[in-house]
C-alpha cells in the first residue's frame, strides 16, 4: 500500500538548506584542518669531523637552507655539527614532527657512503675501526625513511651528501667494501622525493663559494613563486652541471603523487624549464658513455633508463661490446683475435698496418677492437709519430673515411694513412679523400664552416653559427673526437684560454686521447699551427707577466742554461708575484702560489697550462730531482706533457708563447723495468722497487701520485695485477692509480686503472 502524503515545500527547503549548511561547514572544517597542517623541516649540517677533515661550507649550506624553509613557513629543526646520539634523538623528533604534516623536508649537507647496499649518514662524532662500526657510529638513511615513511603528504629529502669519503681506506676489508664513494640509490616510498646533489655513485664538489653548488642552486629556485618540485629539481641539475661544467649532475628518485610547491603563485616564464627532466637526464647520460667500448657503461645506462630514448641503440651497443669483450682468463691475443671469418683479412689488415707504420704497438688488439666496429668504418695510421685512429657508425663510407684521415692527422701533427675502410682494404682510389683531407686539415685563411674537418654533422650546428654570430674577441678550440668549443672574452687571449678550456674540461671526453687545439681564434683559422696554447698578444685587459729576474744564486743541481734570462726590471718582482702573473695570464687566480711558497727545498710547481691544473713536489734531494718528479708527476695524473712554472724560488719560465711543454720520457715510452728509474720514486720505497725485480712472474706493480708505487704476485697475471691496483687503490685519494709494469716490462704509457686482461 502506497500512503501519498501532502507536499510541503517550505520543510523541503529548510530540510535542503540545512543539509547544504551541514555540507558547507564539513568542508570548511576539512578545509581548514588542511591549512592547519604544519610544514616541517629537519636540516643537519656537518663540519667539524673528529676524524676527518672539517668540510668548508656544510654548515653555510645548512643554515641558508634553514632560514629559507622558515621564510616558507616551515617549522625548522637545524642540528649543526651533531654526535650519533643527537642525530638520532633530532631524526626522531622529526618523524614525530611529520605525522599529519602537509610536507616533510629532511636536508643533510656532510659526509655520506654506502656499504654493501646500504647508505650512511655521517655524524660529527663518526670514528671507524671496521665496517661493522657503522651500525654504532653512523645513521642509517634507511631508518631516516622510516621515521616519515606515511606521516606527512609529501616527504623531501636533499642530500648535499656524496663528497670525497675519508674513511674509504678503513672500510675496503672483507666482502663489505666501499663499491664506490659517496651514496647509491634511495628507493623512495609512496609520496616521497629523495633528491641527491649528484648523480649515485659520484662525488659532489664543495664548491669555491661560501655554499656548494648544489645549495647554491637549491636557494636560488626554492622561493620561486609557483615552482613545482620537480620543475625546480630541473633548473637546480641545470645550474649545477653548468657550474661544474658538467662534472656534477644532481639525480632524484620520486614517488610523488600529485604536485608540491614550496611557494605557490605564478612561475616567471624565464625560470620555466627549457624541457622535462628526464630528457635531460637520459641525454646527459648517454652523452658520457656514448663513445665508450665497454658494455658496462651501456648496461648502466639501460639499468637507468629501461625505456630511455636511446635503449635500443644502447642495447646494440652491449651486444657488440659483449662480443669485443674475452671470457675472464683469456689472453691478450684471445681478446682481440677475429671471428673465424675474419681471420684472413685480420691477418692481412695486421701485415699491412706493420709496412705503413711499423713502430705502431699492440696492433693486435688495435685491430681487433677496429673489426668489432659498426660500418660505416675506417682505421687510418700514421707513421710518425705513431699512431692510430678510427671511426665506426658514421652516415656513408666516405664520411668515416675522411674522418679517420683528419682526425688522425689532428691528434698525430703528420699525413696519416687510410689503411681499411668497413671489412675491406682501402685499396681503391683515396687520392680525392686525401687530397680533400689535407685541404681542410691544412687550411690556414678567413673562418669558413664549409672549410671545418672532421664536423660533417658540425657544420651547420650551433656551436658553428654560434661562433660566426659572436661579436667581440672569440675563439674555437677542436679536438679529434669531431667535437669543437665557442667561447668569447674581454680580450682575444681570455677567449683563446676560455675556448681550450672548455675543451680540455670536456666532460663526455675526459681527456682521453690528448689535448685539444686552437682551431680559430677572432676570424681567422690557425690549426696548422697546433697551439695547445693561448696565441694572441697580451693586452692592458690582459697583461703578460712580469719577466722573472736571474736568480743571484743558482740552485744546487741547476745549470747556468736552464735559469731565465736576466732582464733589466729583474728587481721588480718577487717570485711570488711572478708566478701570480703567470697564472693569471692563463686565466687562472694561482691560488696554489702561496702554498708552492711555503713548501721546503727542494721544490717545483709543474702546471698544465690548457686546464690551470697543478702539480707541486718538495723534499726531493735536489732541485733536478724535483722538477723531474713534478713535470712526470703532472704529466701522468692530467694525460698531457705540463710547462716547468718554477724551481725552489726560480720562476722558470718567462714567455708562455715559448714555454716548452715537457714531454717525460719515464711516463711515455715503454721499457725493461729498472728499480732504479721508476718515476717520483720515493726513498721510502727503494727496497720495494728492488724487491719487485727479484720476484718471480706473474707480477705486477701499481703507481700512484704521488704515493708511489705498490705490487704484488700472483697465479696469473690478471691475480698480480688485480692485488697490485687493491693495494695502491687503498690510499686516501681521489686520484685513480697507473698499472706501471707487468712482469719486466713498463706499460705505464698505455695509462691503465683497471687490470688488463
Amino acid at each position: 500500500m502506497t500512503i501519498h502524503l501532502p507536499a510541503r515545500p517550505a520543510l523541503i527547503r529548510r530540510t535542503a538548506l540545512l543539509v547544504f549548511t551541514v555540507a558547507v561547514l564539513a568542508w570548511a572544517a576539512v578545509t581548514e584542518q588542511a591549512a592547519a597542517a604544519p610544514r616541517v623541516a629537519l636540516v643537519v649540517g656537518v663540519s667539524a669531523y673528529k676524524n676527518a677533515a672539517a668540510l668548508p661550507n656544510t654548515l653555510n649550506d645548512a643554515n641558508g637552507v634553514g632560514a629559507a624553509l622558515k621564510r616558507l613557513g616551515f617549522q625548522v629543526q637545524t642540528v649543526l655539527d651533531p654526535d650519533r646520539a643527537t642525530l638520532e634523538a633530532s631524526v626522531r623528533r622529526f618523524g614525530d614532527a611529520a605525522r599529519g604534516a602537509e610536507a616533510a623536508v629532511f636536508f643533510y649537507a656532510g659526509h655520506a657512503l654506502e656499504v654493501a647496499g646500504r647508505n650512511w649518514l655521517l655524524p660529527a662524532s663518526m670514528q671507524l675501526k671496521e665496517t661493522r662500526d657503522l651500525r654504532f657510529e653512523a645513521l642509517d638513511v634507511d631508518s631516516l625513511l622510516e621515521q616519515t615513511d606515511g606521516s606527512a603528504r609529501v616527504t623531501l629529502l636533499f642530500l648535499d651528501s656524496c663528497r670525497d669519503n675519508p674513511f674509504q681506506k678503513r672500510l675496503t676489508t672483507g666482502g663489505r667494501g666501499i663499491e664506490r664513494g659517496g651514496m647509491g640509490q634511495v628507493s623512495a616510498g609512496a609520496g616521497t622525493l629523495v633528491a641527491f646533489a649528484t648523480a649515485p655513485g659520484t662525488v659532489a664538489s664543495d664548491g669555491d663559494g661560501p655554499d656548494s653548488p648544489f645549495t647554491t642552486a637549491l636557494l636560488r629556485h626554492i622561493e620561486t613563486p609557483g615552482l613545482e618540485v620537480r620543475q625546480m629539481l630541473s633548473l637546480v641539475r641545470r645550474d649545477v652541471r653548468q657550474a661544474t661544467r658538467g662534472m656534477q649532475v644532481p639525480w632524484e628518485n620520486s614517488a610523488l603523487e600529485g604536485e608540491f610547491f614550496f611557494k605557490p603563485g605564478v612561475v616567471p616564464a624565464s625560470q620555466q624549464p627549457a624541457r622535462a627532466p628526464s630528457i635531460d637526464a637520459d641525454l646527459l647520460f648517454w652523452q658520457s658513455v656514448k663513445d665508450s667500448t665497454e658494455a658496462s657503461d651501456f648496461e648502466a645506462y639501460l639499468a637507468r633508463f629501461p625505456s630511455g630514448t636511446f635503449s635500443d641503440l644502447a642495447k646494440r651497443r652491449v651486444a657488440a661490446a659483449s662480443r669485443a669483450s674475452p671470457p675472464p682468463g683469456t689472453s691478450t691475443v684471445a681478446a682481440v683475435a677475429p671471428p673465424p671469418a675474419a681471420a684472413p683479412f685480420f691477418d692481412t689488415l695486421q701485415k699491412r698496418v706493420a709496412v705503413l707504420a711499423p713502430n705502431i704497438t699492440r696492433v693486435s688488439e688495435r685491430l681487433g677492437s677496429y673489426l668489432q666496429e659498426r660500418t660505416h668504418k675506417a682505421f687510418a695510421v700514421s707513421n710518425e709519430p705513431p699512431g692510430t685512429w678510427r671511426v665506426s657508425s658514421a652516415q656513408t663510407t666516405r664520411a668515416a673515411a675522411i674522418s679517420a684521415l683528419e682526425s688522425c692527422q689532428i691528434r698525430w701533427g703528420g699525413a696519416c694513412t687510410l689503411a681499411a675502410v668497413d671489412d675491406g682494404l682501402a685499396d681503391m682510389d683515396t687520392s680525392d679523400w686525401v687530397r680533400q683531407v689535407a685541404q681542410e686539415v691544412g687550411y690556414a685563411g678567413p673562418f669558413d664552416p664549409a672549410r671545418m674537418p672532421i664536423a660533417e654533422t658540425r657544420r651547420t650546428g650551433n656551436d658553428v653559427a654560434g661562433y660566426r654570430a659572436l661579436t667581440g674577441p672569440k675563439a674555437m678550440a677542436i679536438h679529434p673526437w669531431r667535437r669543437i668549443f665557442v667561447a668569447g672574452g674581454a680580450s682575444q687571449r681570455e677567449a683563446e684560454i676560455a675556448a681550450l678550456k672548455a675543451c680540455n674540461d670536456d666532460p663526455v671526453r675526459l681527456g682521453k686521447d690528448g689535448p685539444c687545439f686552437l682551431y680559430a681564434t677572432a676570424g681567422e683559422v690557425v690549426l696548422v699551427q697546433r697551439k695547445t696554447v693561448p696565441i694572441a698578444e697580451a693586452t692592458p685587459a690582459n697583461p703578460a707577466p712580469t719577466p722573472p729576474a736571474q736568480s743571484p744564486s743558482p740552485s744546487i743541481g741547476s745549470t747556468a742554461a736552464a735559469q731565465p734570462p736576466a732582464v733589466a726590471n729583474a728587481a721588480v718582482a718577487s717570485p711570488e708575484t711572478q708566478l701570480r702573473a703567470l697564472f693569471s695570464a692563463i686565466g687562472h687566480d694561482g691560488g696554489v702560489v702561496t702554498s708552492y711558497m711555503k713548501l721546503g727545498a727542494h721544490r717545483a710547481l709543474a702546471v698544465q697550462v690548457e686546464s690551470g691544473r697543478t702539480f707541486t713536489w718538495s723534499r726531493a734531494a735536489s732541485d733536478a730531482a724535483a722538477e723531474r718528479s713534478a713535470l712526470e708527476a703532472c704529466q701522468l695524473r692530467y694525460g698531457t706533457p705540463c710547462v716547468l712554472f718554477a724551481r725552489d724560488d726560480t720562476v722558470t719560465t718567462t714567455d708562455l708563447k715559448t714555454a716548452p711543454h715537457r714531454d717525460m720520457a719515464r711516463v711515455t715510452q715503454a721499457r725493461a723495468y729498472a728499480a732504479d728509474d721508476v718515476p717520483f720514486a720515493l726513498p721510502r720505497q727503494a727496497q720495494d722497487r728492488a724487491n719487485y725485480a727479484a720476484a718471480v712472474s706473474p707480477k705486477a706493480m701499481a703507481i700512484h701520485v704521488p704515493k708511489g708505487v705498490f705490487w704484488a704476485t700472483g697465479s696469473t697475471s690478471a691475480e698480480a695485477q688485480a692485488k697490485a691496483f687493491a693495494a695502491c687503490n687503498d690510499v686516501d685519494s681521489l686520484y685513480p692509480c697507473f698499472l706501471y709494469a707487468i712482469d719486466d716490462r713498463v706499460v705505464l704509457a698505455q695509462r691503465m686503472t683497471e687490470v688488463k686482461r
